[in-house]
């Protein structure tokens, strides 16, 4: 269906038909046709190469700091001593 609405929307456009009346013609919402027309034009997310990091290196990292939204701040946690506190305060 988005295909043949894509097409629609090509030709109108085509046509010098404005955002507004193709959308009301066609019963999609404006923003829904502008999305889809920009996706289409998009190329598909790429896989990311990542490296995996050995975990003595990993845990020797900068200690974390965790500032909540009111300011509270606690520094110097390891990683799994954030996790921990962070689910205790969930």
């Amino acid at each position: 269906m988005r295909r043949q609405v894509l097409s629609a929307v090509e030709v109108a456009r085509g046509e010098g038909r404005g955002w507004f009346e193709i959308a009301d013609a066609l019963g999609v919402p404006l923003q829904t046709l502008r999305r889809w027309r920009t996706e289409k034009d998009e190329a598909p997310a790429a896989l990311v190469p990542v490296a995996v990091v050995d975990e003595r290196v990993a845990r020797s990292a900068a200690p974390l700091t965790i500032v909540t939204p009111t300011g509270f701040r606690i520094e110097g946690l390891e990683v799994e001593e954030a996790a921990a506190l962070l689910r205790a305060l969930a």
